[in-house]
């Protein structure tokens, strides 16, 4: 059975849809590292299943008609790249800002916009129990960031009431904050 090459009007739809793809993907993935949970998960929820539904009829149709694997797959290569920073961008972010921030939080002087490594902070501050916070943008209308807890505080992990910081545990002495507003 031989293949005829792929017209160019399915080649430009395929690449417009992997060009969607990008448009929405790298936006997604910024967003991940400073909101994680806000509108960027929202979006890659919604707005990238919905391409993948636009994106199946022509793909099937090259695949099945011309056989063209690589235009075919190029949209949802790109998704999975970029679903991947956005899942695991946020930890390895943290995991090589987390010396910096953890010798700047032994002292914790107050601080404003900085950036520890590749983590950017909006300020840093220490808390009456000793916590050391380090607000980072996003939350919508709560407050969030990294907390370093020493060694001996207890910190709220479970109960969520409004103006007070919760915990969630990340690794050694690091949890993640949330403040209700």
């Amino acid at each position: 059975m031989t293949t005829t090459p792929a017209p160019r009007s399915w080649t430009h739809v395929m690449l417009v849809i992997a060009g969607l793809s990008l448009v929405l993907c790298v936006p997604v993935a910024f967003a991940a590292f400073e909101w994680p949970g806000g509108w960027a998960s929202l979006l890659a929820f919604a707005c990238l299943p919905a391409l993948g539904v636009i994106w199946l009829a022509p793909a099937l149709f090259g695949l099945v008609r011309h056989r063209a694997w690589l235009p075919s797959l190029a949209a949802p290569l790109v998704v999975v790249l970029f679903g991947a920073l956005a899942a695991f961008g946020p930890d390895v972010s943290f995991a090589v800002s987390r010396s910096a921030m953890t010798e700047h939080a032994r002292d914790c002087a107050r601080t404003g916009e900085t950036w520890f490594r590749t983590v950017y902070v909006e300020q840093t501050h220490r808390l009456s129990d000793g916590v050391c916070v380090f607000t980072t943008p996003g939350g919508l209308i709560d407050m969030i960031g990294w907390a370093w807890v020493p060694a001996g505080v207890e910190v709220n992990q479970t109960e969520v009431r409004d103006g007070e910081y919760i915990y969630r545990h990340v690794t050694g002495d690091w949890y993640r904050f949330v403040r209700r507003f």
